[in-house]
């Protein structure tokens, strides 16, 4: 029994720590595309980071 538990929760702390990892990833390629797009005066590449970043500018204006 107790060693079940044990096992359950190292999957959980596997599974949150793929989760951390993996929205770290996700928010360290839009802050490039951002910091890319401010150096080099360009528009937002189409897509993902572009246009989220764009409707959550919008909703702030507001």
């Amino acid at each position: 029994m107790l060693k079940r538990v044990f096992y359950s929760l190292l999957v959980l702390i596997g599974l949150l720590l793929l989760t951390v990892l993996g929205l770290d990833q996700m928010d360290e390629l839009e802050n490039r595309a951002l910091y890319l797009r401010r150096i080099t005066g360009s528009p937002l590449p189409p897509g993902g980071s572009g246009i989220r970043h764009r409707k959550i500018l919008s909703h702030r204006r507001h």
